[in-house]
């Protein structure tokens, strides 16, 4: 197997921490629901969570659905400002794949299940442009993980659709990390920063495209 000379990260529980506090809970208070129902309210798994993520509705769209669901009157804005904030970058992470981008010259993607409105905010928090060669990002594409056509995407703007073994894809989804190796990618289901670390550079090689 040749090394790998690309790494594809997700962002919510890999470049950054999710259901951060105290904004989860004061989304929660706003939604008048606990956290598991606030969860449940903004997931991509609702239909609504996911015709976002798809493109297909707006972010007002999107608002008026949970008011309705969850029989309250909230200041939409409000409430998305909280939601961009239950996730916040980690700053080991984004050290981490600045390292391996300039020491290493590995090829950098970001693949991720995302909204229009909250990717402009996560573009300009953690310089996606500068942090990453290529991204895929679900509402551009129409379809979320573990679609086959994400991984397929993700692979062509790699440019290694004829050598998928050369990919790492980064995810703290067992089920997205698994459809990535279906695609003949190399998976690392992400738990906590130091365990990438841990990894044998001997892996890596600096990027030929």
């Amino acid at each position: 197997m040749k090394p790998i000379d690309t790494i594809v990260f997700d962002y919510g529980g890999v470049l950054a921490d999710h259901y951060v506090e105290p904004f989860q809970t004061q989304l929660g208070e706003l939604l008048q629901t606990n956290q598991k129902g606030t969860r449940e309210l903004t997931s991509e798994k609702s239909p609504h969570g996911r015709d976002y993520r798809l493109g297909k509705i707006t972010k007002q769209d999107f608002w008026n659905k949970i008011k309705r669901l969850s029989n309250t009157e909230f200041d939409i804005d409000q409430a998305h400002n909280l939601f961009e904030k239950t996730y916040i970058p980690n700053p080991a992470m984004i050290s981490l794949v600045k390292w391996l981008k300039d020491k290493w010259g590995l090829q950098i993607g970001l693949g991720m299940n995302e909204d229009v409105d909250r990717w402009e905010h996560v573009r300009e928090l953690i310089d996606t442009d500068e942090l990453a060669h290529f991204g895929v990002i679900s509402f551009e594409i129409g379809v979320i993980k573990p679609d086959k056509f994400f991984y397929e995407t993700m692979l062509k703007k790699a440019q290694r659709e004829q050598n998928p073994s050369r990919v790492m894809y980064v995810d703290d989804r067992d089920t997205h990390v698994e459809a990535a190796i279906s695609h003949g990618m190399q998976g690392y289901h992400f738990d906590f920063v130091s365990s990438l670390h841990i990894m044998k550079l001997e892996k890596f090689t600096p990027q030929t495209l």
